[in-house]
């Protein structure tokens, strides 16, 4: 059995910090991705895991009556710098959000630095 301990993380100290957030992403474009930026206070990347925990797609009630949109979005989040956590939606071949009442994809995320 696997313990963070084995790949470095919690050896000594256990959770030093616990951030959490949300990227409000742009509408993407049919067929292309967006990405988004996140600033935050500065971590350990190496003694750092980032958690998605979700993305809520934006997309007006109207949009699905309609059938324009799919049923999937695609997301993914990374920690790029210290202090950057980068999100990136791509729309999986599917027009999400031309809707003029359509609100951006939404990506929360959970960040734990440990000692």
């Amino acid at each position: 059995m696997s313990t963070l301990s084995q790949f470095g993380f919690g050896g000594g100290g256990g959770i030093k910090k616990i951030l959490r957030g949300v990227i409000r992403l742009p509408t993407p474009a049919f067929n292309g991705a967006k990405t988004q930026v996140a600033i935050i206070s500065p971590v350990d990347t190496s003694k750092s895991i980032l958690y998605y925990l979700g993305v809520i797609n934006g997309v007006s009630s109207q949009a699905y009556a309609n059938g324009a949109y799919g049923t999937s979005t695609l997301a993914m989040i990374q920690l790029t710098t210290s202090t950057t956590i980068t999100a990136t939606i791509g729309d999986n071949n599917q027009n999400f959000g031309a809707s003029a009442t359509s609100t951006p994809p939404t990506i929360s995320w959970q960040l734990v630095e440990y000692y």
